[in-house]
């Protein structure tokens, strides 16, 4: 069964497939700026599709599976909430592509799986079911954290290149 949770997860991967060769292509200040404008209003569109889950989720699950998967609800908001996240940022760190580094998406999902996988087996014993939850809404942040930190660092060093050209002209 299609729900519309099962279609938050689509989002970003969707994202990746418009966005991607666009983004890879982009090499010009004014180009990524353009970008990242148009893709906020987007990415702006679909975080208010998932708010709407967040709040209607408790409705949504009793209507699809009925109210003895009412403790499911807390689970699925938090996931939600880390998907909106996600969504939120996804175009700016599509940033990697243009600048031909797409191996650090690679790397940070490397030091994301272990992390999820040892949390989720230290706070199970205490949190339950909701530890997998938020162990994915930590390593979303993580990743979040280091790939902005990573492109931030790399839009400063190309802007002292542009600098340092324009002296050299």
């Amino acid at each position: 069964m299609i729900s519309p949770f099962s279609i938050t997860r689509e989002i970003t991967p969707t994202l990746n497939t418009v966005l991607i060769p666009r983004v890879a292509a982009l090499k010009i200040k004014s180009d990524l700026v353009k970008y990242l404008k148009d893709s906020f209003l987007i990415t702006s569109l679909a975080v208010l599709f998932v708010i709407g889950l967040i709040i209607f989720s408790k409705y949504i699950i009793v209507i699809l599976y009925g109210e003895d998967y009412l403790s499911s609800v807390a689970i699925l908001r938090v996931f939600l909430i880390a998907y909106a996240m996600n969504i939120l940022v996804w175009p700016f760190l599509l940033l990697i592509h243009s600048f031909d580094r797409p191996d650090i998406q690679t790397k940070v999902n490397v030091l994301q799986i272990p992390i999820q996988v040892i949390g989720t087996f230290i706070l199970i014993p205490t949190l339950g079911a909701i530890a997998p939850a938020l162990m994915f809404l930590i390593i979303t942040v993580i990743g979040i954290v280091i790939t902005s930190i990573w492109i931030s660092i790399e839009l400063y060093r190309r802007r002292e290149i542009d600098e340092m050209e324009r002296l050299l002209v």
